[in-house]
């Protein structure tokens, strides 16, 4: 494959797929805590591989904040989503294509996050971590079963789209 058409692909492949993650957050904002970020990320970690991926999660969070502007929260998805990425990749490389572990996985993901993002708040805004935390928990536990829910009934016909995708374009190759 000619290298220059490689990388030419990645760039559109990473564009359009960061704007699928845009969109689809922002189109279900009026929901607090439900959203198919964690889905998508699962669903591209293991069809396009961490590095990719990583790409996407980048532009993603960069379109954020030139829709929400640029705030110190944006610093807390740069080092709490990669979580997702590295234990989806171990739990693949580990277990293969188990969408109850991912379903798992996603829904741990979702408790650890508002923990996580607890402790990004309390070192950035100075609020007590303990109290701070608890009072998000009940949306933490939205997040975590609307992870377990998409992953569980969505991720095996968004994983089959990409495989056939990537066959059917790979057989097609000059």
């Amino acid at each position: 494959m000619n290298l220059y058409y490689k990388h030419t692909k990645d760039i559109v492949l990473i564009s359009m797929l960061s704007i699928v993650l845009f969109v689809s957050q922002i189109a279900l904002s009026f929901i607090i805590n439900v959203n198919v970020v964690s889905l998508l990320l699962v669903v591209y970690v293991i069809n396009l591989g961490f590095k990719r991926t990583m790409y996407i999660l980048v532009t993603h969070i960069v379109l954020l904040g030139l829709y929400f502007g640029f705030s110190y929260w944006l610093l807390g998805y740069l080092w709490i989503y990669p979580i997702l990425l590295i234990t989806t990749k171990l739990i693949y490389s580990l277990f293969g294509k188990n969408t109850v572990l991912l379903a798992m996985n996603g829904a741990i993901f979702g408790l650890i996050f508002g923990f996580l993002f607890a402790v990004h708040d309390s070192v950035f805004l100075g609020v007590l971590l303990i109290p701070h935390y608890f009072r998000g928990l009940p949306s933490d536990i939205v997040h975590a079963s609307s992870n377990l829910i998409g992953i569980l009934l969505c991720f095996d016909i968004l994983d089959q789209i990409f495989k056939e995708r990537n066959h059917s374009q790979m057989t097609k190759l000059p």
